[in-house]
C-alpha cells in the first residue's frame, strides 16, 4: 500500500539514516482516505511519477541538500535528476525554488540535464551551464508506458 523512497547518497549509511519520502501504491485510495483541504494536484502529480519511476528505473531515491529534488532515478548505471511542478511556474519565486533543487542535484551527480515535470508547460533552458528540460507529465508517461 505504500512506497518508501530513500534519500540518494553514495554513502549506504548516509542513506538508510535518512528520512524516506512515502508514496501511495494506490492514488485512487490516497484520494478516498487522505486527510487534505484541497486537491493538492502537485502531491498526486508526483505520486503517478513516483509509479512510474519506479516500474521503469532500477533504482529510485530522491535528493535532498539545501534545496530537493523529487527524483534521481540509476537505471544501468545512468542517473537522471527530476523534479515534479504543478505550481504557475510562471511566478519567478516558484520557478526559482524547483530549479534550484534540480540544479543541486545534477551538481552533486554530475549530470548535464535534468527534467522539471509540468501540468502542461513545455521548454528548454539551459542555466548554469545546465540542460533544464520543462516536459509535461502526461507526454513523459505516454513516452515511459
Amino acid at each position: 500500500m505504500i512506497l518508501s523512497i530513500p534519500r540518494f547518497s553514495f554513502k549506504l549509511g548516509n542513506q538508510q539514516k535518512s528520512n524516506r519520502k512515502i508514496y501511495a501504491t494506490d492514488v485512487g485510495l490516497r484520494n478516498t482516505i487522505g486527510f487534505r483541504f484541497t486537491q493538492d494536484l502537485g502531491k498526486l502529480a508526483e505520486n503517478i511519477a513516483a509509479l512510474n519511476l519506479l516500474g521503469s528505473s532500477d533504482e529510485l531515491y530522491y535528493f535532498s541538500n539545501a534545496g530537493e529534488c523529487d527524483f534521481i532515478t540509476k537505471k544501468e548505471a545512468k542517473f537522471q535528476a527530476i523534479q515534479v511542478c504543478f505550481d504557475n511556474l510562471s511566478e519567478e519565486k516558484i520557478k526559482k525554488r524547483e530549479i534550484r533543487g534540480l540544479l543541486q542535484a545534477l551538481h552533486g551527480l554530475n549530470q548535464k540535464q535534468g527534467m522539471i515535470l509540468t501540468e502542461d508547460f513545455e521548454l528548454e533552458e539551459r542555466i548554469n551551464g545546465k540542460k533544464i528540460l520543462f516536459y509535461p507529465l502526461w507526454k513523459f508517461l505516454i513516452d515511459h508506458s
